[in-house]
């Protein structure tokens, strides 16, 4: 998934729960561009991540990942996060994701994946 332009970070979850789910950044170049391709320049980073456009084009993305692996591991559900992470908080000095802290951090937010 992170190799398409659209897609930033991306962190599956998926240890001891019944299917796998992921959290998605957006790259903001990316983003930038299909504001202005979608005339959604006024729309804030939180209603971006719940825009049915967006929302449509990384399912595409994500389908796409899913044909390349089994069912089990296939993604089912997935969250848009408004902002990309930052270093010293979700990423390290060296870009690497702070995986535990990234699932403590949105808890909330990974816990709605599996409720709904």
């Amino acid at each position: 998934m992170r190799a398409h332009e659209l897609v930033d970070e991306c962190v599956l979850v998926g240890d001891n729960r019944p299917y796998v789910t992921a959290l998605v950044t957006l790259s903001p170049e990316a983003v930038e561009v299909w504001r202005r391709e979608h005339d959604a320049t006024a729309l804030s980073g939180a209603e971006l991540s719940t825009n049915p456009e967006l929302r449509g084009a990384v399912q595409t993305i994500i389908d796409a990942a899913n044909a390349e692996v089994s069912a089990a591991e296939s993604i089912r559900r997935f969250r848009i996060l408004p902002a990309p992470f930052a270093v010293n908080d979700e990423l390290t000095p060296t870009q690497k994701v702070r995986r535990g802290h990234v699932l403590a951090k949105y808890a909330t937010e990974i816990a709605d994946l599996y409720t709904r």
